[in-house]
């Protein structure tokens, strides 16, 4: 009787159970769903889809803050912003969530020296105003706020391994009082990672998220006072410059993005100001794209009234196609400026308005003593043809240009343009000396050949600027002219900078007529999209 009584509890336990599965199927689902990933770490702009296994019923998917992190019906999860969320996915009633972490996209950026003249530094001073930390692996090292620390090669900590990394407490700055800037000393957010190399010195790199870099980034390229607008589109330019040199393979073997000078961006010459950070923070995140591509974005000071394709500075490019080579006429029909006689006309016609046309650097000129030059290209010869061979010709016997270096064109006779390109850029040079005809075909080399080094150049303001190592831009044309016995070549030119890409002083008057950043983008870039990186 008792095993006829456990029996009969026994089915009726099965079928209650089998009664429940069919109810609620759910219960016996439970068992088996099971999502791709319980934690997703992320930085901003990263996707990664999530799955759910064990079903091939719909899934329902959410997110609990959608301004950190996005997921669409196939579970692909999108980083938006730095914070936390969760992600839900929902299977027959069941809820199976995924902790989602996002954090801001870093940027490693090495620090030269001062004046920008090298990567290597002999020793590191570091100081804060907190209290800071050295650490290499397992040890660490801590100071006081306000203590200077002296690196070097036989640094201890830095003796027993190649690499420290340097931390200020509760977010605060290092200051390298080793480094002088425009600023004075540079206090740097983030963590500094001196590394020893071998035979050569100490190098600096400064790991920070993209949004703090851009802070001390547009500080040094643009001044507070332009106009609110053209700080956006600097700082949105910037943004997207940083995203595209991320992981570039110049400094990958030093463990850097980019470096803090000009040949990338200048980064904390000038010091951050309230200004500045509120302009990059109303452009948190927004990048220029094609498509799912974010352009790495040219920029430069100010433009003679034309704006010239990368491939004109350059050679070829397939970035072309994002870069508007117009003239910035306010009103009127554009020109072709490929002539010396157009260009000229162009440059001379001061009733035309640009928008750069209130700028000191729209216009300029130079006159240069003929023996003064003369020495000045001689002495510069052989770099330049170390630099630029390919670029510097030399007239042959039988009437053509062949690469080949020589230590002298002998007495100067004339310089003048033998080529422009259609913004109008010097392409093409000619040289004439007593000894030797060369021609000269890059832009960089032109600049430098014919810097008035030890001579004024005359602004448009009237203002005077002594000893240039470069020509302001390649937009000029050449004269020769001879006073009281002395022979010149006078150089009549507009714009500062390489030409490509936005303007920052046109960029500063659009702002100041009333055109958004994102109409000044569009105004300087074809083909783009301007949206969150994300996106």
């Amino acid at each position: 009787m008792g095993k006829t009584k456990r029996s009969i509890a026994g089915i009726l336990c099965i079928v209650v159970l089998t009664m429940m599965f069919q109810i609620c199927p759910s219960y016996a689902a439970t068992a088996t769903y099971s999502i791709s990933k319980m934690k997703l770490n992320m930085t901003v702009g990263d996707t990664s889809t999530l799955s759910v296994s064990g079903t091939k019923e719909k899934i329902s998917w959410r997110s609990s803050k959608k301004s950190v992190a996005t997921v669409d019906k196939n579970g692909k999860v999108t980083a938006k912003n730095a914070g936390s969320a969760v992600i839900t996915a929902t299977v027959a009633g069941e809820k199976l969530t995924c902790n989602v972490t996002v954090e801001n996209k870093m940027i490693r950026v090495l620090l030269k020296t001062t004046n920008f003249s090298g990567i290597y530094h002999s020793s590191v001073v570091v100081t804060s105003t907190n209290k800071f930390t050295i650490k290499n692996g397992k040890t660490t090292k801590k100071y006081a706020a306000g203590k200077k620390v002296s690196i070097s090669s036989s640094y201890a900590l830095l003796k027993s391994g190649n690499a420290i990394t340097i931390a200020a407490e509760n977010n605060g700055k290092i200051s390298i009082t080793s480094i002088k800037r425009s600023q004075g000393t540079p206090s740097y957010r983030g963590e500094l990672t001196i590394k020893n190399v071998s035979g050569k010195g100490l190098t600096v790199v400064n790991k920070l998220p993209i949004e703090q870099y851009l802070y001390s980034v547009v500080s040094s390229e643009v001044s507070s006072y332009y106009a609110t607008e053209a700080i956006k589109a600097q700082a949105v330019t910037a943004r997207s410059y940083a995203y595209a040199r991320l992981n570039s393979a110049t400094y990958k073997s030093l463990g850097a993005d980019v470096d803090d000078s000009t040949s990338y961006q200048v980064y904390n010459n000038i010091a951050e100001n309230a200004t500045i950070k509120e302009a990059v923070d109303a452009t948190k995140n927004i990048v220029i794209k094609d498509g799912s591509k974010i352009i790495a974005t040219f920029f430069f000071s100010t433009s003679f009234g034309q704006t010239a394709e990368p491939s004109e500075v350059w050679g070829g490019s397939a970035e072309d196609k994002y870069y508007n080579s117009v003239q910035q006429l306010k009103s009127g029909k554009a020109k072709n400026l490929s002539t010396n006689a157009q260009f000229k006309t162009f440059l001379k016609n001061v009733s035309l308005k640009t928008f750069d046309s209130n700028a000191d650097w729209y216009r300029w000129n130079t006159q240069i003593s003929r023996v003064v030059l003369q020495k000045q290209i001689n002495n510069k010869l052989a770099s330049c043809y170390r630099s630029y061979s390919s670029a510097v010709t030399t007239l042959q016997p039988d009437g053509t240009y062949r690469s080949k270096s020589i230590s002298s064109i002998g007495t100067l006779k004339n310089v003048t343009v033998v080529k422009r390109t259609q913004s109008g850029m010097v392409n093409t040079i000619k040289i004439t000396g007593s000894k030797a005809i060369i021609q000269v075909s890059n832009a960089s080399a032109i600049r430098m050949l014919l810097a008035p080094s030890s001579s004024n150049l005359i602004k448009k303001n009237g203002s005077k600027v002594y000893g240039l190592s470069m020509l302001p831009s390649a937009f000029f044309y050449t004269e020769k002219s001879t006073t009281k016995g002395v022979t010149y070549i006078n150089i009549y030119g507009g714009g500062y900078g390489h030409g490509v890409g936005m303007s920052q002083n046109g960029a500063n008057q659009m702002g100041k007529e009333g055109y958004t950043y994102s109409q000044i983008l569009k105004h300087y870039f074809k083909n783009i999209k301007v949206v969150h990186v994300a996106l």
